[in-house]
């Protein structure tokens, strides 16, 4: 099977969707299919052969993260789709402007979508929660198949009893995680009088709430509970959180390492005691959760809707509200206080970390695309 799968963001810049397709992308080529990625113009010189570059696209910061907006000519869809006849294309995260659902209106072939979004409790989240509400129906009637990443975003959608919509997790590449030995970090205990070390990775945004969690340092400083911070990661947020750190008592506990490559994560993991993802709103899973448990270290997160699907039963000894610092401090102490708890969950989180390696899901993406080409019943004739 031919399948195109449409990445609506700049594929070099760090991103859940960017992962899960990647993955996704690798083990079908494993099982036979041929793949395109379909892309806006990359902000880096693209180095992977599957890549399709359609239409250029520009960086814009709205509701407290960065969008990408990217618009492509009619004749440069034209020309991808008569030129490489997909049997199939995935499109992720249609709310995204413009490319995505150009290419979606346009195209010739049978088409699912997988739907990433969670929008915010906020007056702008909720207008744009109704507008999804209002605008899906129309849009799930022109699909043959659509997935949600969660319940979150399965919320904002209506689906018909023809066309169910699939929960299916945006599975990852963990192996590397899995395999790699835990190590001594793994039991939960400083070595000696060394304090526990915190790592967050991800995206400097808003919305994921590393302000909160400096905060949180400052607050365990006060308290005279010492703790280590390192922030892996980069973004719009960088130069005010850097202020922010260098502003706070808890200063000289608190590093910031930049952008990484996907090759360090295990070797940042595994310098660390504990993971904390203090995202305010907006997710539908959590990726860098599942990450973090692949490689046993157990995890402190905000209450929203996709980290406590990642956390299943162990949600309410992980999670604490989005936003309150003095929360975030008091949940980073207990765990300090609680060694067994923290051998317990890292244990734990290995464990179910596994159902989310992309490889137990292949299989499910290859029977959910073969239903999609019988119910469009459009199916190419291949020589």
């Amino acid at each position: 099977m031919k399948i195109g799968i449409v990445c609506p963001y700049d594929w070099h810049r760090p991103g859940g969707v960017q992962r899960h397709i990647a993955a996704l992308a690798d083990v079908l080529e494993q099982r036979g299919h041929r793949i395109g990625i379909i892309t806006p113009s990359p902000s880096m010189n693209a180095r992977d052969d599957r890549l399709y570059v359609l239409g250029r696209r520009r960086a814009v910061s709205f509701n407290q993260t960065r969008n990408d907006v990217s618009w492509a000519s009619s004749g440069s869809i034209r020309a991808l789709l008569v030129q490489e006849k997909f049997d199939l294309l995935h499109f992720h995260s249609l709310w995204e402007p413009f490319m995505v659902f150009q290419l979606f209106l346009r195209a010739d072939c049978p088409r699912v979508a997988t739907f990433h979004d969670t929008p915010s409790d906020t007056p702008t989240g909720r207008l744009i929660g109704a507008f999804f509400r209002l605008a899906a129906p129309a849009l799930l009637k022109r699909l043959d198949g659509a997935i949600a990443v969660s319940a979150s975003p399965a919320g904002y959608l209506r689906e018909t009893p023809d066309k169910p919509i699939r929960i299916i997790p945006p599975c990852v590449d963990l192996s590397p995680l899995l395999a790699a030995e835990p190590g001594k970090r793994d039991e939960g205990e400083p070595n000696g009088d060394r304090p526990l070390n915190f790592l967050f990775m991800g995206r400097l945004d808003a919305r994921k709430g590393v302000d909160v969690l400096i905060e949180a340092i400052g607050y365990l400083y006060h308290w005279g509970v010492p703790v280590r911070l390192r922030i892996a990661g980069d973004g719009t947020r960088g130069p005010s959180l850097r202020k922010q750190a260098q502003a706070s008592p808890a200063s000289q506990w608190i590093e910031f390492i930049g952008a990484f490559p996907e090759d360090q994560k295990t070797a940042l993991l595994a310098q660390a005691d504990m993971a904390c993802f203090p995202a305010l709103y907006g997710e539908s899973f959590g990726i860098v959760l599942a990450e973090a448990m692949a490689a046993g270290r157990p995890v402190i997160a905000a209450d929203n809707p996709g980290y406590r699907t990642v956390l299943g039963e162990r949600a309410a000894d992980c999670l604490c509200p989005p936003g309150d610092a003095v929360a975030l401090a008091e949940r980073i102490r207990y765990f300090m206080d609680h060694p067994p708890l923290r051998r317990e969950l890292g244990k734990w989180g290995r464990a179910q970390a596994r159902r989310y390696d992309c490889r137990n899901w292949v299989e499910t993406f290859e029977a959910f695309y073969t239903e999609a080409l019988s119910r469009s019943g459009r199916v190419r004739q291949r020589r």
